[in-house]
């Protein structure tokens, strides 16, 4: 008995237009949603890093202080857009221009430019309240304004600055930051210490950032 070898052959059946389109339709979901959460997360991260930036200000602040021997301070002083007005607050690091007390003046230190202009590109300063200075003797009578410092008189949202002394001391702070990005309405508060020299970072919930616009 001769047996004979049958080939079946299967129908291969190609893609409809309909399942063409929803495939099409979820890849452009995933895609959507992938770039709105990256796009979430760069928002996120400008406020994040201004903070974090603003913090390694202070930081540094405490230490060039103690090491120098000098008063140091972090100044926030008023910006103004083109036209005139107000559009937020500049950041900038200066130290005492001599040892003396009296009638001394202050400088910006030129190793801290670059992060002050990034702080200053990240985020708003939208308050600085002053809780106490740790050692006011220690300042001496009020610095005499820096040529540089007395272009800054035009007013503005915050006008403040947190001194920090050769004796590892510094007022205490609480500093409100808001991202430059208009679509994040996050708002961090920044505490400083004084005493120590420790600062809480933390993101304010609704009604906090409520309250303290309120304020």
């Amino acid at each position: 008995m001769v047996f004979t070898r049958h080939h079946t052959t299967r129908g291969h059946r190609g893609a409809t237009l309909l399942e063409l389109l929803l495939a099409a339709a979820l890849v452009l979901g995933l895609s959507g949603a992938v770039v709105f959460c990256f796009n979430s997360l760069q928002r996120g991260a400008q406020l994040d890093e201004g903070a974090m930036r603003l913090e390694s200000l202070i930081r540094f602040a405490r230490a060039h202080a103690a090491n120098s021997g000098k008063v140091v301070r972090v100044v926030f002083s008023p910006e103004s857009s083109d036209d005139g007005s107000p559009s937020g607050t500049h950041v900038r690091v200066q130290v005492q221009s001599d040892t003396a007390t009296s009638g001394s003046t202050f400088v910006e230190v030129g190793q801290t430019r670059e992060d002050s202009e990034s702080v200053n590109e990240l985020v708003n300063v939208v308050t600085v309240e002053l809780q106490g200075a740790a050692n006011p003797a220690a300042a001496g009578p009020p610095a005499a304004p820096s040529p540089e410092e007395s272009s800054d008189s035009a007013p503005g949202p915050v006008a403040a600055q947190i001194t920090f002394y050769p004796d590892g001391s510094s007022d205490s702070a609480e500093i409100i930051l808001t991202s430059r990005d208009t679509e994040d309405s996050r708002r961090v508060s920044l505490k400083l210490t004084g005493i120590t020299g420790a600062t809480r970072r933390l993101v304010l919930t609704e009604a906090e950032s409520a309250q303290s616009k309120a304020e």
